[in-house]
């Protein structure tokens, strides 16, 4: 079969728990780990805890949070699909939504 003729895989498998976003506003939290101060950490507000062991365990973890629709699109499409997302940025050059 070409590959060209395959479909395009989901982006969430259709047994996830994740629900997608809506027009209703909900929250998100970015965390910005400080044993380094460059890993940050975004999820659904209240969701912290049900993130894998290992990816809480990169912190301790300080916060920010805002509104889910206002974050960047690859951020938001990332936590739809797993649930939080992980990204690696100098402080001065982190912002988690669209200047």
């Amino acid at each position: 079969m070409p590959l060209l003729s395959r479909p395009a895989p989901p982006l969430r498998s259709p047994s996830s728990e994740r629900q997608p976003f809506s027009g209703v506003s909900m929250r998100y939290k970015a965390w910005r780990s400080g044993t380094d101060t460059s890993l940050y950490l975004i999820c659904r507000d209240g969701e912290f805890e049900t993130l894998p062991q290992r990816i809480r365990a990169l912190g301790p973890w300080s916060s920010r949070e805002g509104e889910l629709d206002r974050l960047k699109l690859h951020y938001r499409l990332q936590i739809a699909e797993q649930g939080f997302t992980i990204v690696h940025r100098h402080v001065l050059d982190f912002s988690p939504e669209p200047s």
